[in-house]
């Protein structure tokens, strides 16, 4: 990395607002890294001793410690939190929870190293992703490393749904699926709703409780598309990131293949599904600093305007929430593509930030991989 031109928007020690928080990553991997409490002591007591100390639920108390743990057994990733004090509480947290059931010491070492890089800063004025999208990224890694530690039977016994009446003449309706059946859910729900529309000839009037009765009452059959996009040996479900290879094979049974064009254009304004779909598939998230939007429900904008000349094409579409989509219409704040998909954000008052792109399509800076793991990863495709 060269330190002196590739950075970080939040570490800049003039100033008083990035300084600041610096020094509380610093002062957070410093204490639990540093806290170690014998292991033959009952944890109860300790997480309760410690919640007294610090005025803070047991609950929280069981997230640091499980964050000073991880660091301990990743010197990489502790060293570059320690050397940047880039790394918040929300984020490490985050890390641990997918890499907490990795006990092969090889695959840890991989991850140690594949998420240090990744959370290398590679422009200058780099804006950090957020905690989301560090769990999507890392949970592919796990996948990928050791499928087993990121495979969570409890899920689907988490899967849970009621129907419980509330006050004043109304019921709640509430699910809890995985994030694949979750999707699934959604996308049935949002072609339902625009049918609907068009059916009764309205807009923005009808919701998704009028899509559930009207699936009640007519037993109406929409038909969805998905898409899924192969990695390095792990399967993404746009729109609800890394599967397991047990969610995979559900979804990839029956499915149809087909190549994105990852240039394609079309000669009007109006984009077609197949480039808008790449689009989220190389962004992975609103592109706006800070901002973490599942891409697919992302708004797709024109980076060189339609109405100057821009085309409607991939290479010219990026991924806006519609908060951002909106603050970029108004001139509140432009881009510009510096190339490979990455945009410097310019803002009224004279500063910038830089932010990549982070979907499953999107190009690495590195593969985190040794030539012989890339070996076995295609010796496992073949025979697969």
């Amino acid at each position: 990395m060269n330190v002196a031109q590739d950075s970080f928007v939040h570490l800049d020690p003039t100033n008083p607002f990035s300084s600041s928080r610096m020094d509380e990553n610093a002062a957070y991997v410093d204490l639990w890294m540093g806290y170690e409490p014998p292991p033959e002591r009952p944890m109860r007591e300790v997480v309760a001793q410690v919640a007294a100390w610090r005025g803070e639920s047991t609950a929280e108390v069981k997230k640091h410690l499980r964050v000073g743990a991880m660091l301990r057994r990743m010197p990489k990733l502790a060293e570059s939190a320690k050397r940047l004090r880039h790394l918040c509480a929300r984020r490490l947290q985050a890390i641990e929870r997918q890499v907490c059931a990795v006990t092969d010491p090889g695959a840890l070492a991989e991850l140690d190293q594949r998420i240090t890089d990744y959370l290398e800063p590679a422009a200058p004025n780099e804006a950090l992703v957020q905690a989301p999208t560090i769990t999507k990224n890392v949970r592919a890694m796990v996948i990928e490393v050791d499928e087993a530690a990121a495979t969570r039977p409890a899920d689907l016994r988490q899967r849970t749904g009621s129907i419980r009446r509330g006050a004043e003449g109304f019921t709640r309706i509430s699910f809890n699926l995985p994030d694949d059946e979750g999707l699934e859910v959604r996308k049935y729900f949002e072609k339902l709703i625009h049918r609907l529309r068009a059916k009764r000839r309205q807009a923005g009037e009808i919701t998704l409780a009028d899509a559930l009765l009207d699936t009640v009452r007519e037993n109406t059959q929409v038909t969805v598309l998905h898409n899924l996009i192969e990695r390095d040996d792990v399967t993404h479900l746009n729109g609800a990131g890394p599967l397991t290879s047990e969610q995979a094979a559900r979804w990839q049974y029956g499915a149809t293949p087909r190549v994105l064009n990852l240039h394609a254009s079309a000669p009007g304004y109006e984009i077609p599904e197949a480039i808008r779909t790449t689009v989220e598939l190389l962004d992975g998230h609103c592109r706006f600093p800070g901002c973490d939007v599942e891409a697919d429900l992302c708004e797709k904008d024109h980076c060189e305007e339609f109405s100057q000349g821009g085309e409607t094409s991939v290479d010219n579409l990026f991924c806006l929430c519609k908060f951002h989509h909106t603050m970029k219409t108004e001139r509140q704040v432009f881009y510009r593509d510096l190339g490979d998909r990455e945009l410097e954000w310019h803002f009224r008052n004279g500063h910038t930030m830089v932010t990549r792109p982070h979907g499953p399509a999107a190009s690495r800076r590195f593969s985190g991989r040794s030539l012989a793991d890339a070996e076995a990863a295609r010796v496992r495709r073949r025979r697969a």
